[in-house]
């Protein structure tokens, strides 16, 4: 047991020398076999220490060293404050709402807040992430991408170009996206971007499996247009450190 141990953290320790690392480059310089490696790493993925980066193929510290980062600094991404109006904005609208952040050209899911009288629930879980081309949490922060990035994802992932070019432009005019049935059946989602200097970071979203009017879906943007400053103040204010790295 402790030996497993020791082994992770050795690995995990390659991660303050450089960015990112490959299976057979962590076995080299660790000096402890390709079997081994991948088991670690693969157990550190299931906590999101770890991740792997798909386009890379190469591993690479996760979401979660930035919640430790945050605690040492006295401050947290998960913080109250973020929290309170998430659960404002669902109680106002009797929805579920999603914070998630980008990285390696996904969408993952930092917090969620249910409202407590709804039924519904869905697969998206803390921690998760999803590719940014599908759904509106991850749409909307494309949309925001530097051209030669969205570009490159989109051209990485073989999507049709003009039609969701086209898509992306009219989200960073309209500033929210909207997307119907993407990711998940029936599944609504309405979301707006969240900036950091300039710099697109996040998003926040509002998603229903229910019919929804138009008349609702412009309530909403309303309602998330009307937090979003609120928002990128408190990762400016509180988080500043953190989403500069």
């Amino acid at each position: 047991m402790l030996k497993t141990l020791s082994n992770g953290l050795l690995i995990l320790d390659c991660f303050n020398q450089k960015k990112s690392w490959t299976i057979n480059e962590l076995s080299e310089e660790v000096n402890i076999n390709k079997t081994t490696v991948y088991k670690s790493l693969k157990t550190f993925e299931s906590f999101n220490l770890i991740i792997k980066n798909e386009n890379t193929n190469k591993y690479e510290l996760g979401y979660k060293f930035l919640e430790y980062y945050s605690t040492l600094k006295g401050n947290s991404v998960f913080s109250d404050k973020i929290t309170d109006i998430m659960n404002n904005i669902s109680e106002k609208t009797e929805q579920t709402v999603f914070f998630s952040f980008l990285q390696n050209e996904e969408a993952v899911c930092l917090k969620i807040s249910e409202y407590y009288n709804n039924y519904l629930r869905f697969s998206i879980k803390v921690g998760s992430s999803s590719p940014v081309h599908i759904g509106s949490r991850g749409k909307v922060m494309l949309a925001y991408l530097p051209v030669e990035k969205r570009n490159q994802i989109i051209k990485q992932n073989s999507i049709a170009n003009e039609t969701l070019l086209k898509e992306l432009r009219e989200i960073k005019k309209q500033g929210w996206s909207i997307t119907k049935g993407e990711r998940f059946q029936n599944v609504i989602g309405v979301s707006v971007p969240l900036f950091y200097n300039n710099k697109i970071i996040a998003s926040i979203t509002i998603a229903t499996a229910e019919d929804v009017s138009d008349k609702n879906i412009k309530e909403w943007v309303r309602i998330l247009k009307d937090k979003q400053e609120e928002l990128e103040n408190i990762i400016k204010i509180q988080e500043k450190d953190i989403w500069s790295i």
